[in-house]
Order: C-alpha cells, then sequence, then structure tokens
C-alpha cells in the first residue's frame, strides 16, 4: 500500500512487478494481497498492458488498522476478547478485561495512522542506521522510521 501510494503517480497504475521488484516481495504473494486489498475497496485494479493498482481512496482516507485488519484478520490479541464462548474461564478470568483493554488500545492505536502519515513521514525521515533508537529530526515522531 505504501508502495502504491508513493510510485501511482497521476493516476499511472503501479504493475506488481515493479512493486515486487521494489519491496523484494514475490509476484506471487503480491498477486494474493492484492485480491484481499481490492475486495476490501483499498485498491482498484487498471487493465491493460500499461495496468497495475491504484488507490481507491485518498491516502489520507485510509487507516492503517483497515490494512492490517485486511490482511490477517481482526485484531485480537486472545480468542476470548472477540468471541467470550471461546474460554470457559470467560466469566471470572481476571485478564480478560486486561486484555479487552490492550486489544482496544491497538486498535485505536492503529485506526489513528493513515497511509498519508506513513508516506508523508518516509518523505521527511532522515536516513537512519541500524542503531537508531529515534530522533527529533522526523517531521512526524511518532512515525519515525525506526519505530517500524
Amino acid at each position: 500500500m505504501i508502495d502504491i501510494a508513493e510510485h501511482s503517480v497521476d493516476t499511472q497504475p503501479v504493475q506488481i512487478k515493479e512493486i515486487s521488484a521494489r519491496q523484494g516481495i514475490s509476484e506471487r504473494y503480491l498477486g494474493q494481497l492484492v485480491i484481499s486489498l481490492k475486495n476490501k475497496g483499498l485498491i482498484r485494479g487498471i487493465s491493460g498492458k500499461s495496468g497495475g493498482y491504484l488507490l481507491a481512496k485518498q491516502p489520507a482516507n485510509i487507516r492503517i488498522s483497515d490494512i492490517i485488519e485486511t490482511m490477517i484478520g481482526q485484531i485480537n490479541v486472545v480468542d476470548c476478547v472477540r468471541n467470550p464462548d471461546a474460554c470457559d474461564k470467560t466469566g471470572f478470568c481476571e485478564m480478560r478485561k486486561i486484555y479487552s483493554l490492550v486489544n482496544d488500545r491497538i486498535l485505536e492505536t492503529l485506526a489513528g495512522f493513515t497511509l498519508a502519515a506513513v508516506v508523508e513521514s518516509r518523505k521527511n525521515a532522515p536516513p537512519h542506521t541500524d542503531s537508531c533508537t529515534g530522533c527529533e529530526k522526523c517531521s512526524v515522531r511518532d512515525l519515525c522510521s525506526t519505530s517500524f
């Protein structure tokens, strides 16, 4: 999604082979990912020789939580948070409230970031070394490239 957002210029679609080359991900695997992203309405496919993929919405309208949940399913730290019947201890478990709170905070955090914010942070972030632990130079401090 980041690659498509960064490389689809003037409604020019991005081809899977280009994403594959830049990201080091197999075309076959990317082909599987785009199906889910299309079905969720996050990207759209353009047919033809110059075809490829474009974002279906503006990057500012795509939440990171939407992308992640499209790829891996609903965020759920333990089964009983979303499905109380998954555990016979749900009614008296001391940890379930904590797990539920952690789950909610993860969702809130992911929903608080948009694809646009991630792309912007990549544009403005200085190059980092492997030993970087964050810095004051990033324009979007919470999205310092070392945070990922």
